[in-house]
Formats: C-alpha cells, sequence, structure tokens
C-alpha cells in the first residue's frame, strides 16, 4: 500500500494533485456542514453551543467546497499534462488552510484536536506540493492563529466561540463533545501518524538513492 501510495504521489501531474486535494477537502468539508446542521439542531445542545455562530459557519465550509469544486473542474481537463497549475495550487492550498483554521479556531486550538487534524493537512501538502504555495498557507494560518490569540488576551472575542460554559455542567452534551473530540482526536493521530511514515519512507528512499549515485556514478 506504502509502496503504491509513493508511485502515485512521485508520477502523478501537477493537475492531478490538485485533484487529489480537492476529493480529499471537499467530503469532509460536506462532514463538517453535516455534522454542524446537526448539532445547532440537536436540544440537547442547545444550550451548549452557540447555535448561531455554528450556522453561520456553514457559509464559509460550502463557500470553499464551491471553490474547490470550481477549480477542479478548472484543471480537469489537463489532468494529464506536464505542466505545472500555479494558481489553481495556490487557491486549494489557501481554501483548505484558511478554512481549517476556521474551525480550529471555532472550537479552541488548545482545548480541541481541530489543530492535530490542521497540522496533518499541511502534511498532506507537503506530500502532494511545491513548498512555494505551502509557504503562504502556512503563513496566513499562523498569522490567523496568532491574532485570534491576540484578541482573546485583549478580551475582544472569547476563546472557543462556539462552545458556551454550560456545555461543561451538562453531562449530556459533554458526553456529545467528548464523543465528538475523540473521533476527531483518532483520526487525526492515525492520520499522522501514516503520513509521517510516509514522509520518513520517502527522505529514506531519496537517501538510498544518493547514496547509490555517490557509489556508482562516474562524476
Amino acid at each position: 500500500m506504502r509502496a503504491s501510495l509513493e508511485r502515485l504521489l512521485a508520477s502523478t501531474t501537477p493537475a492531478r494533485r490538485v485533484l487529489l486535494a480537492v476529493g480529499a477537502s471537499v467530503p469532509f468539508f460536506l462532514m463538517l456542514v453535516i455534522v454542524h446542521r446537526t448539532a445547532a439542531a440537536d436540544p440537547a445542545l442547545v444550550g451548549a453551543l452557540d447555535a448561531d455562530l455554528v450556522r453561520a459557519t456553514q457559509w464559509p465550509l460550502l463557500l470553499a467546497c464551491a471553490v474547490n469544486v470550481l477549480v477542479g473542474a478548472w484543471v480537469w481537463p489537463s489532468r494529464d499534462a506536464t505542466t505545472p497549475c500555479v494558481w489553481p495550487t495556490r487557491v486549494v492550498c489557501l481554501t483548505v488552510g484558511i478554512t481549517y483554521t476556521l474551525v480550529t479556531v471555532l472550537y479552541g486550538p488548545y482545548t480541541a484536536p481541530s489543530s492535530i487534524v490542521l497540522i496533518g493537512v499541511l502534511m498532506v501538502g507537503v506530500l502532494l506540493f511545491e513548498p512555494g504555495p505551502l509557504r503562504v498557507v502556512a503563513l496566513a494560518c499562523t498569522l490567523g492563529l496568532a491574532a485570534y490569540d491576540l484578541g482573546v488576551l485583549a478580551g475582544w472575542w472569547r476563546y472557543a466561540p462556539a462552545l458556551r460554559p454550560a456545555l461543561f455542567d451538562d453531562p449530556t452534551a459533554m458526553a456529545s463533545w467528548l464523543g465528538w473530540r475523540t473521533f476527531v482526536l483518532v483520526c487525526g493521530g492515525v492520520v499522522l501518524m501514516a503520513l509521517g511514515g510516509l514522509l520518513f519512507a520517502r527522505l529514506d528512499a531519496v537517501h538510498q538513492q544518493l547514496d547509490a549515485l555517490s557509489h556508482t556514478d562516474p562524476l
């Protein structure tokens, strides 16, 4: 499985890498829309969540889906071309990074596992794309999280704005929250470990190739 994925990443075209990112992000965003809609309509969570804010965040998620689908449709005709897809790559990377950052801020980057998913997203970007677009995404995510932290410290907005203090006093709501958090934590941890292993495997393969060339290349 790992060898097949390595061959896929090594041989795929820039457009197909964009399509892989679109195919991985859109279903997850749609799942978040469904989860948010369900949570906002759950009577057991009415006092534990800011339902209006949770509903409002569905629109950025749907917008991110629409943007990525349009980018996917844009690059689909050239999916077999080897020419770089600079702007589609930048748009998809920024859309995914900013949307995941928004979800991370919504539930608190230090008390919810969304930050682990965000790190996993960046690792996926490392596997798929060149460093240029990823620097822009990493800078945008870092500045967004830093601005959020500064605003919390200054009292401009509250930490984890989607959550209310009543969440921690309601056993039913707390059980739902812990179940969701554990699910995201486990999924994020599995993805991180798998991607980390794949990254190190690719580094080992490159090191072995360089070592072999150093002994066999007549130059």
